[in-house]
């Protein structure tokens, strides 16, 4: 996602991720402005520590929700859901999966083909 659009990603705004491990998802933004807070327990009492992520519109940074997991990612790995991109996506995810595949097996059959050779 280009960062000029950053300042306007809101929680519940759908976006899509995708790499060539994990495929092509449809996330939802669950998380703007993201900060963690951890409280420790010490002899002086109790204190609270907090990491801030920074502001969604200058770092990019939110947390998302896809297929049961919630992870932090940065939007400039994240696309703009539009339905038809989406479908694209997809498209190409399965072609791609299909061809590694046919690709795996031909490297499986010349490798089998050099261990015979070599005796």
């Amino acid at each position: 996602m280009k960062r000029y659009l950053w300042k306007g990603v809101r929680v519940g705004d759908f976006l899509v991720y995708g790499d060539e491990c994990d495929g092509v998802w449809r996330v939802r933004v669950s998380v703007v402005d993201i900060k963690l807070v951890e409280t420790s327990t010490g002899l002086g009492g109790s204190s609270q520590v907090s990491y801030p992520y920074g502001l969604t519109a200058e770092t990019g940074t939110v947390r998302v929700v896809f297929d049961g997991h919630d992870e932090i990612m940065n939007l400039a790995d994240l696309i703009v859901f539009d339905g038809l991109t989406f479908i694209e996506l997809q498209k190409a995810w399965t072609e791609y999966v299909k061809l590694k595949a046919e690709a795996d097996r031909a490297d499986e059959e010349f490798l089998t083909l050099v261990r015979k050779l070599r005796g």
